[in-house]
């Protein structure tokens, strides 16, 4: 019965099972043994003038026949599929272009072998129903290839070819396809395959050694998959030096191009779009010595696994582009389990090509990329990197794989190729957990590159690992010089550890980091480790340069730890800052150990200059140890910090650290830098401080810097400097030096200089150096409550000059001070209108334990009151003692305060007052609101009677009677030796006095005072009548002393 030997042996083997069992083994064996020689679905239909013919040879599927119209053959087929190992072969003319084949049933093509055509010929497969390619499916075709599940193809003319209407008759026409119509739900077209086999080589840069082709054409061509839902389930589409069209459509009209290379599609009358799916590690890959170019569009884009989307530069040619449109979403994120491969987007140089990279452009709602995806058009050869244009309404990157951080990159590598440039165009751009945008210059030559963005509102949040920050990064490690980054925002926000840098490396320069925006706040940290913020540094070990970095801005704000720094750690310079705002803020907290600060500084052991800071601002209030400086911490000097702002506020410390502008150097040689303010008003408050001083505002237990302290300069309309809290930190404006020489002061005030509650304003010196110089100009100066204006020396150093020029000066327990303890007091000029001492206020250029001499006083003021202990002086121990010069019209001091040049054992020193004669209208400022009452000194009368005394000292006048008034008229008669004046001992009569008078100069009457006026240039002039009633003499009434 069974006539094969197979089946005889089979029927031995099995003689003894059951009959049915019998059978059904049998039927199995049949299927299995015959698999092999099952041949492909490939069933014409008769649509056609001519039909197309089938003929099978062994495993290929021959197809002939079909209806050639010019260059032009139509092939109609009910069926289209291909199984493992079969062929279907288009036996077409060599002289056919375009092979365009429709299937006209209801079954979905399934290809898992090979197709092959004759000649140049473009193959279009078109299935409405849908097209799956299996792993074994691959192309031998010379042309084009065009796999579609539209229901018709249009012609130039007009025609239409039909696969869902294959009766209605329509002239096949000699014209080029012109385009795809879809219907509304067309088939979905699936390409599967065992993923991409991409690894990263020893350089970093992508293998694709081991990467299978899946469907490939030849160089020239085009691949082109346009379906609705289309899926690369770790299939392959290759098509090097080519072009690769992905599209996912639905209901619309897709247009064909031909251009050279290949045939390219338009998308213009799309309005609905279908997904993309690329993953299981899937790919596209038109890389090679040339342009390759790869489009895909869709609805949404979802490249995951490791899957990528390939047109890398090879040899000499320059790189090709990748575009894609996601009408939704571009989600690139994850990488391949096993390999470790990130998934990519990537237009790369690969290792010694020269060609350049090319480009990426990326038109999306919303852009994902995360968990290790990649956008990249970085340079591994000498060839220059790509362009990554990006345009989302939002984009996304986040966190790590693998083998690196999520992100966007044209960075330069191993090779001498130059950066590329990332441009982004998006409303919201949100960078977290690690993710990066970068242009940097790693270990090659090259240069870095560019970063543009335009954003509503920029987000750059966190790191990954505690160790690598989200961010913006053009930096350089290598000879090339970093990039540039420019971010235009309405918002940027950076915290958390997060950081926009370009720091230099290597050798090479940092570049520029300008921002643009109209509110900024960089805060916090990551564990207190990694600050927020914008950084331009020369690394340690760096030759390079710093770059510029700029800020200009409405708000800018930066809080917990946040930073800005241009700062140097190697023998490069520091880079430049300039800032530009409206408002800015700067506060610390104690939560956090970093400083919150906008610093150029130099470094520990860095030999590099520091940078200049410039700030441009309306309000600047710095708190809570908040910082702007261009300190030195190594043998480099420190820089210039210039700021101009209307209104400055400084206030308050965190653990020891003062908020501050500062330009010290400290623990090294370096010198301090210097400080410029120009403002209308600047308050210094609970500890805050303006220091160019030797000594570090952070760590008291830094060794101080043997360099000179900077100087400061300070124009304002008016200073306020005052303490509120008990801490020892003092309020401060602060120059003072411990091995190198002190810093000078200079601040010029239109309208007054406060300090009050122990604040300081000092250039002391406390080591070797000598002091520094205060000069003050101001309209008023006021010292209160324990406040110091000093330049003293408690060390070997000489101590400092003081120069003061005011219309007023004020002191109330105030301290003028250039006072030394080992050395030489300093000179203090005062040259004033007004010079108001009391309650213990002090002027001293003493020593007070040393052979130094004591330093000098240089006093011009019209009228200087002084009282309460109040003194001057310029005493020393074993010196001799200074010299005091005092010129004025007016001096009042009580005795209780001292005018004192002595020396306790050496020689005293010289007091000098000039011009102290009375004159009759003294020009004075106005005197304090809280002067003593006059009407309580001056006595205008007293009666005597029984049991009461009055005693007047001094120089006065006596009322002719004992019981009268003193009137305001009565004549000033000075007290006299009794020897000299006997003459005038009794009353004199109205004769005596008619005869004095003619025989004598009448003197010049002198009146008690009863008041003053502010003549109309401010002056006060003291009158004997009472200034409310100018037109009447004043009554005066006899005081009442009697007990009764």
């Amino acid at each position: 019965m069974f006539k094969n030997s197979e089946s005889s042996s089979f029927l031995l083997i099995t003689h003894k099972i059951k009959q049915p069992i019998l059978i059904l083994f049998y039927i199995l064996y049949l299927l299995i043994i015959n698999q092999s020689k099952t041949f492909a679905q490939i069933i014409p239909d008769n649509n056609l003038p001519s039909p197309s013919i089938t003929v099978t040879s062994g495993n290929v599927i021959e197809i002939q026949g079909g209806t050639q119209v010019g260059t032009n053959l139509f092939h109609s087929f009910e069926q289209f599929s291909l199984n493992i190992g079969n062929t279907a072969f288009f036996n077409n003319p060599l002289a056919i272009n375009n092979i365009i084949t429709r299937v006209t049933g209801n079954s979905i093509s399934q290809i898992d072998g090979l197709i092959r055509t004759n000649g140049q010929a473009n193959l279009f497969l078109i299935n409405p129903n849908g097209i799956i390619f299996g792993t074994n499916a691959s192309l031998n075709i010379g042309g084009s290839f065009f796999a579609s599940t539209a229901n018709s193809v249009k012609f130039s003319d007009g025609s239409i070819y039909s696969a869902v209407n294959p009766q209605q008759q329509t002239l096949l026409t000699i014209n080029t396809p012109l385009g795809l119509q879809y219907g509304v739900n067309p088939g979905n077209i699936t390409v599967q395959g065992s993923g991409n086999q991409l690894f990263v080589n020893e350089f970093f840069a992508t293998s694709r050694e081991n990467r299978p082709v899946g469907l490939e054409v030849k160089a020239g061509n085009t691949l082109a998959l346009v379906g609705g839902d289309v899926y690369l389930a770790g299939g392959n589409l290759t098509a090097g030096q080519s072009r690769v069209e992905v599209g996912a459509v639905k209901d619309s009209f897709v247009t064909i191009n031909y251009n050279n290379p290949g045939l390219n599609l338009s998308y213009e009358g799309v309005n609905n779009f279908a997904d993309i799916n690329l993953n299981a590690a899937a790919s596209i890959d038109v890389s090679g010595d040339g342009s390759g170019h790869v489009q895909v569009i869709g609805k949404n884009i979802n490249l995951t696994d490791g899957s990528a989307i390939l047109a890398n530069t090879e040899h000499d040619l320059n790189g090709g582009s990748i575009k894609i449109k996601a009408a939704e979403l571009l989600n690139v994120s994850g990488f391949n389990s096993d390999s470790g491969f990130s998934t990519i987007i990537s237009t790369d140089v690969s290792p010694e090509a020269s060609g350049n990279g090319g480009s990426i452009d990326i038109v999306a709602q919303k852009l994902t990329v995360t968990d290790g995806g990649q956008i990249s058009s970085t340079t591994f050869g000498l060839g220059t990197g790509g362009t990554v244009n990006i345009q989302a309404e939002d984009i996304e990157l986040a966190s790590g794989g693998a083998l690196g951080p999520s992100g966007i990159f044209a960075s330069t590598d191993s090779g001498g190729g130059n950066a590329g440039k990332i441009a982004i165009a998006t409303n919201n751009l949100l960078v977290t957990d690690g993710a990066q945008i970068s242009t940097t210059s790693w270990f090659g030559a090259g240069n870095g590159g560019e970063i543009q963005i335009t954003a509503k509102k920029a987000q750059f949040i966190g790191t990954a690992f505690g160790e690598f920050p989200s961010g913006l990064l053009a930096s350089t490690y290598s000879d090339g010089n970093g990039g540039n980054i420019f971010l235009n925002t309405d918002s940027l926000e950076v915290k958390n550890g997060a950081q926009i840098q370009n720091s230099a490396f290597s050798a090479g320069n940092a570049g520029q980091l300008k921002i643009t925006a109209t509110n900024i706040e960089f805060s916090g940290t990551d564990s207190g480790k990694i600050a927020s913020g914008l950084f331009s540094n020369v690394e340690k070990g760096a030759t390079g340069n710093g770059g510029l970095l700029k800020v200009t801005t409405e708000n800018l704000n930066l809080f917990d730890g946040a930073a800005i720094v241009a700062k140097t750690a190697g023998s490069g310079n520091a880079g430049k800052i300039e800032i530009v705002a409206k408002n800015i803020e700067v506060r610390g907290t104690s939560d956090n150990p970093l400083p919150t600060i906008i610093a150029a500084n130099v470094q520990s052991q860095a030999t590099g200059t520091g940078g200049e800071l410039n700030i441009n601002t309306d309000t600047l209030h710095l708190s809570n140890g908040g910082q702007i400086a261009t300190s030195t911490f190594g043998k480099g000097n420190a820089g210039i910090l210039t700021i101009q702002a209307n209104d400055i506020n400084l206030s308050g410390f965190i653990s020891g650290a003062s908020s501050g502008l500062f330009s010290n150097a400290v623990t090294n040689s370096g010198n301090g830098g210097q400080l410029n303010i120009s403002t209308d008003k600047l308050t210094i408050q609970d500890g805050a401080t303006i220091a160019a001083s030797n000594f570090s505002s952070r760590n008291p237990n830094l060794a101080p810097g043997t360099g000179l302290a900077g100087d400061i300069k300070i124009d304002a309309r008016l200073i306020e400097l005052f303490d509120s809290t008990a801490s020892n930190l003092k309020s401060s404006i602060n120059a003072t030096t411990f091995n190198g020489g002190g810093g000078n002061i200079q601040i010029n005030t239109k309208e007054s200089l406060v300090a009050s509650n122990n604040s300081l304003i000092t250039a002391d010196t406390k080591g070797n150096a000598n002091g520094g110089t205060i000069r003050v100009n101001t309209n008023l100066l006021s010292l209160n409550s324990g406040a110091n204006l000093s330049t003293n020396s408690t060390g070997l150093g000489q101590a400092g000059d003081i120069f003061i020029t005011a219309n007023q000066l004020h002191a109330n327990q105030g301290l003028i001070t250039a006072t030394a303890t080992q050395s030489g007091g300093g000179n203090i000029t005062l040259n004033n209108n007004v010079l108001f001492l009391r309650n213990n206020s002090l002027i001293s250029s003493s020593v007070t334990d040393s052979t130094g001499g004591g330093g000098n006083l240089f006093i011009n003021s019209d009228f200087i009151i002084s009282h309460n202990n109040s003194d001057m002086r310029a005493n020393a121990i074993f010196g001799a003692g200074g010299n005091i010069q005092i010129h004025t019209q007016g001096l009042f001091h009580n005795q209780d305060s001292e005018i004192d040049a002595s020396s306790k054992f050496g020689i005293d020193g010289v007091v000098k007052i000039t011009n102290p004669e009375e004159v009759q209208k003294i020009a004075i400022a106005e005197l304090p609101k809280d002067m003593v009452d006059v009407t309580q000194l001056v006595a205008k009368a007293c009666s005597a009677s029984k049991a009461n005394e009055f005693v007047i000292t001094g120089k006065g006048g006596l009322p002719e009677n004992p019981t009268d008034m003193l009137r305001g008229q009565t004549v000033w008669t000075d007290l006299r030796q009794l020897s000299t004046s006997s003459n005038i001992q009794n009353k004199l009569g109205a004769a005596n006095q008619e005869k004095l008078a003619s025989t004598s100069p009448t003197p010049t009457q002198i009146i008690e005072a009863q008041g003053w006026v502010i003549n109309g240039d401010g002056t006060i002039e003291l009158v004997a009548h009472s200034p409310e009633v100018p037109s009447v003499i004043p009554v005066s009434y006899a005081a009442k002393c009697t007990g009764s």
